[in-house]
């Protein structure tokens, strides 16, 4: 029988990039990686990059204790269906060979690139705005570690 998903977390904000424009999220269940462009909702937020959700809460540092309540809550399915209807990606865990995670530098982006079975890529850029929010690089790699430990390759 196979296990129910559950939701790992999300990594979301405008030092994310898919495509031309700025502002991308990322949701992490136990079977798949789901991409969304978000441009227009981090604008509403006031341009907030990097607002970062993980379930594991002792990796939580001090001032993202108020994700916590939020967390607890859960994932339910009707919040699943609302990103499922904006989603421009969708990565099943099986269709993954492997990823890399590239830190950025203060002038080059880095990256998170989905090293596909099938020989594709899909890439997505880590803007230098990341290098604003401590701990944002760290707590990616902590998603994409619970993600799919056996084959991320972290280069920092």
């Amino acid at each position: 029988m196979e296990e129910e998903e559950k939701y790992l977390g999300d990594v979301r904000g405008s030092a994310l990039k898919k495509g031309l424009l700025e502002g991308y999220a990322l949701y992490a269940t136990t079977r798949r990686i789901i991409g969304v462009k978000e441009r227009r909702d981090i604008l509403l937020e006031g341009g907030k990059p990097g607002l970062i959700n993980i379930v594991y809460q002792h990796e939580m540092k001090k001032h993202d204790q108020q994700l916590e309540s939020e967390m607890e809550k859960g994932f339910d399915n009707e919040q699943m269906k609302k990103i499922l209807e904006k989603r421009d990606l969708e990565i099943r865990k099986e269709m993954i060979k492997s990823i890399q995670l590239k830190k950025n530098g203060s002038l080059m982006p880095g990256h998170i690139k989905f090293l596909l079975k099938s020989g594709n890529e899909v890439e997505i850029k880590i803007l230098s705005e990341a290098n604003r929010h401590p701990g944002f690089f760290q707590r990616l790699g902590d998603l994409l570690q619970a993600f799919f430990p056996e084959g991320l390759e972290i280069q920092e």
